[in-house]
């Protein structure tokens, strides 16, 4: 315990770095790692609120936003779709 409070600093600023990743896998993973940090390294982590809080905001607003564009993706493929043939 710590350990990790000794270094807490450090290991957010890598879990910081993934969410500028290009791959979503890696956006994903970095949420995760700051999700565990966050409910584990309690009260140390609170102190790192003032920078944490708008990453996790601009995340949820970035995931909205593809998953509104998927949507309208699937939507837009599904009236290419002949459902004439479908019963």
């Amino acid at each position: 315990s710590h350990l990790c409070y000794r270094y807490l600093q450090e290991f957010l600023e890598r879990v910081i770095k993934g969410f500028e990743d290009p791959h979503s896998c890696v956006r994903n993973g970095a949420m995760f790692a700051l999700g565990q940090f966050s409910e584990h390294l309690q009260p140390g982590i609170t102190k790192y609120s003032n920078e944490l809080i708008p990453l996790i905001v601009n995340y949820a607003v970035k995931v909205s936003d593809d998953y509104l564009h998927f949507i309208n993706y699937i939507k837009g493929s599904l009236l290419l779709v002949d459902l004439d043939g479908i019963k």
